[in-house]
């Protein structure tokens, strides 16, 4: 029974038919006209100033791990 419905011919054109439906839904790949995308424009920030950028990363990531410790001992101390 199996081998009777994959011989079908309608059920092997099937997925060349979604094919060929999909090909013209794919529109060609456009430039956006904005520019290359380059390290220092992927990021809505600026980082010319590189001692400074790795200074404000450290304390924006340090910060953020310490916070948990921070409220531990603060909870743990009070009163």
């Amino acid at each position: 029974m199996l081998s009777v419905i994959s011989r079908a011919p309608g059920i092997r054109s099937r997925p060349l038919a979604w094919s060929r439906a999909r090909a013209l839904h794919v529109s060609p790949v456009r430039s956006s006209g904005h520019g290359a995308y380059t390290t220092e424009h992927a990021v809505p920030f600026s980082f010319k100033n590189r001692p400074l950028f790795a200074t404000k990363v450290v304390v924006f990531l340090g910060f953020g791990f310490a916070l948990p410790f921070i409220a531990g001992v603060y909870h743990i101390n009070k009163k």
